[in-house]
């Protein structure tokens, strides 16, 4: 595959042309803006297909799914709530701050309020210790019931966003009914969280890490967390420093952001690059038995591949926040990101069109609904290089409406959005 560069010229609403998309990187960068953007979605493809950077598509995506119901009445102990219904209440969020209509506060409430509703401690199920906890269980392959990390921290990121999004909102906050909500969220969202304070580790070096812990009743235990994952919770904690005010939720964020970034590195076209695991982790240098690490994995050789393009933009939603309170990251790392994507992860097709890499570096299988569907939340890079945005509206509108997972292609939909309307998420920018 032919590594397939950007170009950096301004925004419109039409998409660059094969000539553009293939001129060399070398042309130089134009100055970037943040937001506005300077583009408008149209309401359909030139080529008569779905655009999906605009209402209409996205509406009907949510209604395909399931009458825009989501997956809120799913069987709540499966992976779909996490990685699924997570997504959708994400893009809710993302679509109010696209078009400010509290059509989308009114979604994002109804499915939220929801999954609340099906906390273990609301059903009075437990996990494997017991515990009935104010968190979502897991069960399915009939293993022992256990509190996934990732599953807390996805499902609780929208509703603290929700929670920013109406109180920084004055006509959102003005209202009795959703005023209510943010303490609602802020104390469920605290509550869930600290499920997971058994899974905090202070490492050698004095800062902390999400690990799963030693005889925890899945392989691997006893080692450290993936980034996207703490990540996520990251983001929570960001969050929730916002709008507690706590100093824990800031230095637990500033932790988890400090030791991803000594992380990254700047490679030959600019972008930032990372790993799936840290490279200071068991997970990263693997064990042997002798190590004692693990009883589920008594060894492994260590995984040492690079992130793929399906996790990296959970990350990249912490970086974006860090970006926009002025910690950790600066507009340049932004950019090198917008660089990563656009540089590395985005190939050509045997046709000369733009498809992904499944690895953010460029390598690994490209191409097909796995790889193309995880493009599209990416598009939250459109304020730092407008070719994301072309990129991943190309890519989405080629494949069309989607027939599974289509929550991927909701969320994209959102960010895509969001660009188009030259809308600024909330808070575009805040101290902490």
């Amino acid at each position: 595959m032919k590594n397939y560069f950007s170009t950096e010229t301004p925004l419109s609403s039409s998409p660059p042309s094969r000539r553009d998309f293939l001129r060399s990187a070398a042309v130089g960068a134009a100055a970037l803006t943040l937001w506005p953007l300077g583009l408008r979605g149209r309401d359909s493809a030139a080529d008569g297909k779905p655009d999906f950077a605009t209402r209409e598509v996205f509406d009907r995506i949510d209604h395909s799914i399931n009458g825009g119901d989501g997956y809120k009445h799913d069987n709540p102990e499966t992976s779909l709530l996490f990685w699924g219904q997570s997504y959708i209440m994400e893009a809710y969020n993302v679509m109010y701050e696209a078009y400010r209509d509290s059509y989308y506060i009114e979604k994002v409430i109804d499915h939220i309020d929801h999954v609340l509703a099906i906390r273990d401690s609301e059903r009075g199920v437990t996990d494997y210790r017991g515990l009935s906890t104010p968190a979502w269980r897991i069960s399915d392959r009939g293993l022992a019931p256990f509190i996934p990390f990732v599953g807390t921290a996805m499902l609780v990121y929208p509703m603290v966003h929700a929670a920013r999004i109406i109180r920084e909102t004055p006509e959102l906050n003005a209202n009795p009914k959703y005023r209510a909500k943010v303490d609602q969220y802020i104390e469920a969202a605290e509550k869930a969280v600290a499920v997971h304070e058994f899974q905090w580790k202070i490492l050698e070096d004095g800062n902390g890490w999400y690990v799963r812990p030693k005889g925890f009743p899945r392989d691997y235990d006893g080692i450290e967390k993936q980034f996207n994952m703490v990540l996520r919770m990251g983001m929570v904690h960001l969050q929730l420093a916002a709008l507690t005010g706590k100093a824990e939720h800031l230095d637990r964020a500033l932790q988890i952001g400090r030791r991803w970034k000594e992380d990254l590195w700047v490679d030959q076209n600019d972008g930032l690059l990372w790993h799936y695991h840290w490279t200071g982790s068991r997970a990263f240098r693997g064990w042997t038995v002798q190590d004692g690490v693990s009883e589920n994995s008594p060894d492994f050789s260590g995984n040492q591949r690079m992130e793929d393009i399906s996790h990296g933009h959970v990350s990249l939603g912490f970086a974006e926040l860090a970006f926009r309170h002025g910690l950790l990251f600066d507009k340049e790392d932004m950019q090198r990101f917008a660089n990563t994507f656009n540089r590395n992860a985005t190939v050509q097709n045997a046709d000369g069109q733009p498809t992904m890499s499944w690895f953010i570096d460029g390598s690994g299988e490209a191409g097909g609904a796995r790889v193309e569907m995880s493009a599209g939340p990416w598009a939250r890079l459109a304020p730092f290089n407008q070719q994301v945005f072309h990129t991943v509206r190309e890519i989405h509108n080629r494949f069309g409406f989607p027939r599974s997972r289509a929550h991927l292609m909701l969320v994209g939909s959102a960010y895509l959005n969001r660009a188009a309307q030259n809308a600024s998420p909330i808070p575009e920018s805040a101290k902490l």
